[in-house]
């Protein structure tokens, strides 16, 4: 019984003298795609870099105060380039997912917003069909981020087939490319 009061109060001033010196350990956190767990940065670790940020945050929608960095960095706007696709200082986002980062133009017809999976009608897609049976509904209706094509039957919107996939953070995984260092 006295050993273990003994060991049971060693461990808690060993616990004290540690936080008493400042000792930090750092949170472990899971990544919101559920692979496997990655060290978390601490609040005060700011990044330049958008590789580094990435590889130190994991996974997220878009970068935050962490990055102090250009808005769009040169190295998104020359990987987007040398792969073929257009880059602006306007139109062109980047996150970061699994460590690596990822970038994306928008235009009038490309979205870099969440994907929509929803196989459920708009209000504006079942007044359409009402207005126009028989008929394609257009994007202007359905919206640039929705991953199906749609037409009416009738005066009911149907899904005709899907034409975009969604990555593991809810995004068209088609309007994204990944961007290596």
């Amino acid at each position: 019984m006295r050993r273990v009061l003994f060991l049971t109060t060693a461990a808690f001033v060993l616990a004290l003298g540690l936080a008493a010196c400042g000792e930090k350990q750092e949170a472990v956190t899971a990544s919101p795609t559920g692979s496997a767990p990655t060290q978390a940065t601490p609040e005060a670790a700011t990044f330049t870099d958008p590789f580094k940020y990435c590889l130190a945050v994991g996974t997220i929608d878009a970068p935050d105060s962490r990055y102090t960095g250009p808005t769009v960095p040169n190295a998104v706007k020359e990987g987007l380039r040398n792969m073929g696709h257009p880059a602006s200082e306007a139109a062109t986002v980047w996150r970061c997912m699994d460590g690596k980062l990822f970038a994306c133009n928008g235009g009038a017809n490309l979205t870099c917003s969440g994907a929509n999976a929803s196989t459920e009608p708009s209000p504006d897609m079942v007044q359409w069909c009402k207005e126009n049976p028989d008929s394609h509904i257009p994007a202007t209706i359905t919206g640039h981020a929705t991953i199906y094509i749609w037409d009416c039957q009738g005066n009911v919107p149907r899904i005709v087939q899907q034409v975009f996939t969604v990555d593991p953070s809810g995004f068209i995984a088609d309007s994204w490319f990944e961007i290596r260092p």
